[in-house]
């Protein structure tokens, strides 16, 4: 993979930081302690993850590479302040921590492994096409399981037998509810872009973490030898063990079918229908170039959370290529004439949800009740956002107008007739 010329990498200015004054002063006076204070070597976040647990067995030592490759991108290339490099530390040993205790709980229950994970309905599509409302909205249906952000987050209980089906959720809700609160505080405006939902349906990128074969790395940090490596990596392993976590978590809490969702699946048509070849997969469409605003603008903003060298236009350009990237290789990798995919247009998605939904469940084989349906309509009546509009510099910003960069996505916009959204 060869990003545009030039790489996005750091600018030298902290300007538009959201984060309040006094984090930023304290990053900036600790700056030439925090390499040494918090240490992002692979070695050192396996240590501090298996001293949490008390637990020395990954699995498999097959992470090592890209722990390896990510623990460097992130002391060497992604500028992180002190407030990042502790966030990043945090996030590490924690997936680090899930891998462990899910090899425990297999080794100790290994017939949990035996429950297949049943023709999951799956959401991909373009990050900013309405993926987020669709999944939480089919989520309403009690006969469906779906991953709520607390349980993304920590699939598996901290400080009680794992192997005990009714562990306790309370104190992982908690300590998720206090995420979002934190995020708020030191990113008020992220909300606007993203809204966190603790109890709320969440993508699977953070299981995929759990082997490191997520695409989120990418998004949060400045790490271009890390998305070198994902980029090149097979991640049918990576599936393989979102699949086992998932058969962990129907073990604790059963559900007929999972309502996931992923942005990256774009691009890993192969390992994904490998892993759940009876998948419904659900694919949202939109126009690319105002995905791009929005997207890209949210990455700037979100980038600020963890380092003070952050450059919106090379991340905008970046991000318009990187997409046009999971676009094409959506098309090469879509089997043609798949009667598993169904194709979901964001204008009709935000015109009528109820019908789309309707769509989908036909092309699953599933029953929409009148008691589901109403319970979509009444979240719907609470939860129905203003469209996702793109947030901060448009592509006008770059010198550019709509047209130079529509032409990069004209094979996938005609493909699926994606219709022209005006600004």
């Amino acid at each position: 993979m060869s990003p545009p010329a030039p790489d996005p990498g750091p600018a030298t200015t902290s300007a538009g930081s959201p984060l309040p004054l006094a984090l930023r002063v304290t990053n900036r006076l600790t700056r030439p302690l925090g390499r040494k204070l918090i240490r992002l070597e692979d070695h050192e976040l396996v240590v501090r993850a298996m001293k949490r647990t008390a637990l020395d067995d990954l699995g498999d030592d097959r992470i090592s590479e890209p722990l390896g490759v990510l623990s460097r991108a992130l002391d060497e290339e992604a500028h992180l302040h002190t407030f990042g490099r502790a966030t990043a530390r945090a996030q590490l040993v924690g997936l680090l921590s899930t891998r462990l205790r899910v090899a425990d709980l297999i080794r100790r229950v290994p017939e949990i492994t035996a429950t297949p994970v049943v023709a999951p309905i799956i959401v991909i599509g373009m990050p900013r096409t309405g993926t987020t409302l669709l999944q939480r909205l089919i989520a309403q249906d009690p006969g469906l399981r779906s991953l709520p952000y607390w349980e993304a987050r920590e699939p598996l209980p901290r400080k009680v037998d794992a192997a005990r089906q009714d562990a306790p959720t309370a104190d992982r809700i908690k300590r998720a509810v206090g995420s979002v609160k934190l995020l708020d505080r030191v990113a008020p405006e992220m909300k606007s872009m993203h809204e966190l939902d603790p109890l709320g349906a969440d993508e699977e990128s953070w299981l995929l973490g759990v082997d490191l074969a997520t695409m989120l790395f990418e998004a949060t940090w400045h790490v271009p030898s890390f998305a070198e490596w994902y980029d090149s990596a097979d991640l049918t392993r990576g599936y393989q063990w979102l699949r086992t976590v998932l058969q962990v978590l129907q073990w604790y809490r059963p559900g007929e079918r999972w309502i996931l969702r992923s942005p990256q699946h774009l691009e890993q048509l192969g390992p994904l229908l490998s892993v759940f070849p009876d998948a419904t997969v659900v694919q949202t469409h939109r126009d690319p170039v105002r995905v791009v605003e929005s997207f890209a603008s949210m990455i700037s903003y979100g980038r600020h959370i963890a380092s003070d060298s952050v450059d919106p236009v090379t991340i905008r350009k970046y991000w318009s290529w990187r997409i046009g990237v999971m676009l094409r290789r959506s098309m090469e990798q879509r089997p043609p004439g798949d009667l598993r995919f169904i194709d979901v247009q964001f204008t009709d998605l935000m015109a009528d949800p109820c019908a789309t939904v309707g769509r989908i469940y036909e092309a699953a084989d599933r029953e929409l009740s009148d008691e589901t349906l109403g319970l979509m309509r009444r979240w719907l009546a609470a939860n129905l956002p203003g469209g996702h509009g793109a947030h901060g510099s448009r592509v006008s910003d770059q010198g550019l107008d709509d047209a130079t960069v529509r032409r990069g996505f004209s094979d996938y916009t005609e493909h699926f007739g994606v219709a022209i959204e005006r600004p």
